[in-house]
C-alpha cells in the first residue's frame, strides 16, 4: 500500500471515530431527559393534545376516567385520605334526572364523570338522595374558602347583580384561588365554564377553564391547563365563555366600582334568628354544606330573575 493511500485510511478511520462519538454523545445527552421525564418535552407534548374538539368533552372526560381506574382518586389530589380514594358513582337514571343550580341541565362532561364518581367535587351531602344547593357567586365564594379568608370571600357579593348574576357551585382545590363552576350559557360542546376567584392582594375573578372536562384533565395530569383565553387549544370555546360571563380576561375588584376596601364592601344584613323578620331584599335558606357536611343558615340576596318565573332561586 502506498504512502499516500495509507494517510487516506487513517483520515477515513478518524472521520469515522468522529461522526461515532458525536452521535454517542447526541444520545446520551437526549437519554437522561427521556428518562428522567424531561418537564419542558413533556409540556410540548401536552401542548400537542386535543387540536379538535373531538378530543374535548365526554371523550376528555374518559381518558380522565381511565387513568383513575389505574390508581384511583388521588390521582386528582395526592392528598386526599385513603378512606376517600375510591369511586362513587350516581346511577345514569339520578343524572337524568338531576338539574344544576338555576334548572340548567347536566352537561355532557358532567354526566359521564358523575356515573363514574360523584364523591370527589364534594357537592351531595348523600349520594343516596342527591341534591345538589343553590348558590350565587357570593355565596359560591364564600363554600370555596371553606372557613379560609372569609372576610376576603365578602367581596364577591358584589358581582351578584351585575357582572356575574347566574349560579354556581364550588369546586376542590386552591388556597388563596378557589374555584367556582359558573351556570353562564354553555358552549358548543354543552359544558359549563370554570372561573378561578383569587384573594391574594387584589381580589379578583377570571375565566381559566373552558369546562369541567379541561378542569378534572388538567388535575389528572393529562393535558397541561389552558394558557389564557387564547390558547389555541381551546380559543374557541374560552372565547364564547368570555362574550357570556365576565367580558374580559380578568375583573379585577375595584374595577367599575367594584370595592375593594373591606369597610366599603357593601353591608350584609344579620342573619335574624328563627321567627325574626327577614331583611328586605334578602331571604333565609336552610342547607347542607357541601364540605362540612353541616347543616346551616344562610341569608341570600333575592335573585328577581327566578322570582317571577317560580323557579328555584339562590
Amino acid at each position: 500500500m502506498t504512502r499516500a493511500r495509507r494517510l487516506l485510511v487513517a483520515w477515513m478511520v478518524v472521520i469515522a471515530v468522529i461522526v461515532v462519538a458525536a452521535y454517542l454523545g447526541l444520545f446520551a445527552s437526549q437519554a437522561p431527559a427521556a428518562r428522567n421525564g424531561d418537564h419542558r418535552i413533556e409540556a410540548e407534548k401536552v401542548h400537542a393534545t386535543m387540536p379538535s374538539a373531538q378530543d374535548q368533552g365526554v371523550a376528555l372526560v374518559r381518558q380522565v376516567i381511565e387513568k383513575v381506574k389505574a390508581h384511583d382518586l388521588s390521582v386528582l389530589d395526592p392528598e386526599l385520605p385513603t378512606s376517600k380514594r375510591r369511586p362513587r358513582p350516581l346511577s345514569r337514571e339520578v343524572i337524568a334526572k338531576l338539574r344544576l343550580p338555576g334548572n340548567r341541565p347536566v352537561s355532557p362532561s358532567l354526566a359521564e364523570w358523575l356515573a363514574f364518581d360523584a364523591s370527589f367535587l364534594g357537592w351531595f351531602a348523600d349520594l343516596d338522595h342527591p341534591v345538589l344547593q343553590e348558590m350565587n357567586v357570593g355565596a359560591g365564594a364564600l363554600a370555596a374558602f371553606r372557613g379560609s379568608y372569609t372576610e376576603h370571600a365578602a367581596y364577591f357579593n358584589g358581582l351578584t347583580k351585575g357582572a356575574l348574576p347566574s349560579l354556581c357551585l364550588p369546586l376542590p382545590f386552591g388556597d388563596q384561588s378557589r374555584r367556582l363552576l359558573y351556570f353562564s350559557a354553555p358552549d358548543a360542546l354543552g359544558e359549563y365554564p370554570v372561573l378561578v376567584i383569587d384573594v391574594d392582594d387584589q381580589p379578583y375573578v377570571a375565566l381559566e377553564y373552558p369546562g369541567i372536562d379541561v378542569y378534572l384533565a388538567a388535575h389528572a395530569g393529562i393535558i397541561a391547563p389552558p394558557e389564557g383565553v387564547d390558547d389555541p387549544r381551546f380559543r374557541q370555546r374560552m372565547t364564547h365563555h368570555l362574550r357570556n360571563t365576565l367580558g374580559r380576561d380578568v375583573l379585577t375588584l375595584g374595577d367599575e366600582g367594584f370595592p375593594v376596601d373591606p369597610a366599603k364592601v357593601p353591608p350584609v344584613p344579620s342573619l335574624p334568628a328563627p321567627g325574626e323578620p327577614v331583611p328586605k331584599g334578602y331571604r333565609v335558606r336552610e342547607a347542607i354544606n357541601p364540605f362540612t357536611k353541616e347543616r346551616v343558615r344562610m341569608l341570600l340576596p333575592i335573585d328577581e330573575r327566578y322570582e317571577d318565573d317560580g323557579g328555584a332561586g339562590p
